[in-house]
Parts: C-alpha cells; sequence; structure tokens
C-alpha cells in the first residue's frame, strides 16, 4: 500500500460521516471509466432483474435508512 493510502486511512476515524461519503464518492468517481469499474454481463443481468422486480411492486422494498442501521448493528456485534 502506498504512503499516500495508508495516510488516509489513518485519518479516516477522525473524519465525520459526510467527509467519509464525501471521500467515499471521490473515489468511486476517479474510478469512473476504468476497466475495473465496468460491470460484467452477468452483473448488468442481476441489476435489469432487481430494477424488474422493483418496478412490479415498488412497496416489496426496505428503506435505505433501515438497511444502514441493520448493517451498522450487524458491524457492531
Amino acid at each position: 500500500m502506498s504512503n499516500a493510502a495508508s495516510e488516509i486511512r489513518e485519518k479516516l476515524p477522525s473524519l465525520n460521516e459526510a467527509e467519509r461519503l464525501q471521500l467515499l464518492l471521490d473515489i468511486w468517481s476517479s474510478l469512473a471509466g476504468t476497466e475495473s469499474a465496468t460491470l460484467s454481463d452477468e452483473d448488468r443481468r442481476q441489476l435489469d432483474a432487481r430494477l424488474a422486480e422493483y418496478e412490479a411492486d415498488p412497496t416489496n422494498t426496505i428503506p435505505a435508512e433501515t438497511v444502514i442501521s441493520r448493517l451498522r448493528a450487524k458491524d457492531r456485534g
């Protein structure tokens, strides 16, 4: 791991949630157009299937806040 990556990793705990999210978005944006960020055909089929499932019944969803809360609780437990 590079020194820059190590420095970022060390500073992560001192960042608030908004700053960490912005960093994540910045990193994701920097990957746009790279081969590693390209979806495979299988990934595209899976996303299309999930979108079709949602469009067939939009009420059969879990709010993002609930998912995030469950993930945080799981991470702590």
